[in-house]
Order: C-alpha cells, then sequence, then structure tokens
C-alpha cells in the first residue's frame, strides 16, 4: 500500500468541505443577526411622549379613513402590533445569536492545530507496515517513538465511497 504523509494541518484542514460549509454558515448568520439588530433598533419608539405621537398620527390616519369608510385603527391597536413586531424581532435576533455562538464554537474546534494526515491507497496488507515505516521515529516534530498518539483510519475498498471522502476529508 502506498502511504503519503500529507502534512500537519487543523482538524478543519483535514475536514475541509466542513470548514467550508461552517464558515459560509456562520457568515450567513452573522449578516442576518446584524440585519436583525438593526431592525431592534428601527423598531424603537423614539418619540418623547410615543403614546401622544402615536394618538395624533392615528387620529390624522382615522380621519381619513371615516371619510373613505374605512375601518378605525386605535392606538392601543397600533402600540400592539408595535410591541408585537419588537418581541418577534426579538426572538429572532436571540435565535441568530444562539446560531452564531455555536457555530462559532465550531470554527475554534476546526481551527485546532496538529492533526497529522496520511493517504493511502493500494493492497491492505500493507497497511500496517507502511504507516509504521511513516511513524516508526514518531510523528512529525513530536517527541519520538514512545510519545503517546492518538488517531483514526478511514478504509474501504469502494471506489465510491473513496470518491466520496475525498469531498470531505483531506485526501492530497
Amino acid at each position: 500500500m502506498a502511504a503519503v504523509y500529507l502534512g500537519s494541518v487543523s482538524v478543519g484542514g483535514a475536514l475541509p468541505s466542513l470548514l467550508s460549509l461552517n464558515s459560509a454558515a456562520l457568515a450567513k448568520a452573522q449578516l442576518d443577526l446584524a440585519a436583525s439588530v438593526a431592525l431592534d433598533a428601527s423598531l424603537q419608539i423614539s418619540a418623547s411622549d410615543p403614546l401622544s405621537a402615536l394618538t395624533s398620527a392615528v387620529q390624522f390616519v382615522a380621519s381619513g379613513q371615516a371619510l373613505a369608510g374605512l375601518t378605525f385603527v386605535t392606538p392601543t391597536d397600533l402600540l400592539n402590533s408595535i410591541n408585537l413586531s419588537v418581541s418577534a424581532n426579538a426572538a429572532v435576533t436571540a435565535s441568530l445569536t444562539v446560531q452564531v455562538d455555536v457555530l462559532s464554537g465550531l470554527a475554534n474546534l476546526l481551527s485546532t492545530p496538529g492533526v497529522h494526515a496520511y493517504a493511502m491507497e493500494g493492497p491492505t496488507g500493507s497497511l500496517a507496515s507502511d504507516l509504521q515505516t511513516l511513524t516508526s521515529a514518531g510523528l512529525p516534530g513530536g517527541a519520538g517513538p514512545s510519545e503517546q498518539g492518538y488517531g483514526i483510519a478511514l478504509l474501504t475498498n469502494s471506489l465510491a465511497a473513496w470518491v466520496a471522502l475525498q469531498s470531505v476529508v483531506k485526501t492530497t
């Protein structure tokens, strides 16, 4: 089996598709959160006496509605509608904040360095000896062959599975 050392990468470097998806999702969530926060700010009523300002505005609109035979909207109805909009957007903002926090946490995990990537292709009978040859002196930059190591091996004899793995795991 031909085993090749691919280098020392971050967790995200070993899983480039996951890194790319997380980066895109985080960027989108951050943009959505910024827009939601901006909307929160614009929904706030800045008049010194909002009820008085709304009452005047609604009375003006109501006078036109009465002339046109339309339904009258009270200041209380309008305030309830504004409160509902502010509350609904606050819930969206809270949800987006959680999404950004989760995606940021995943981004931090994916940036963890120190993964030594190896790719192997060939007869399965030589897997152990090829890997032993590559690691007999220890991992690159490590303390030598007696240093504790950790790892996983993803092996397949299916070309379709290998092609799929190549799209999500560093193999070259």
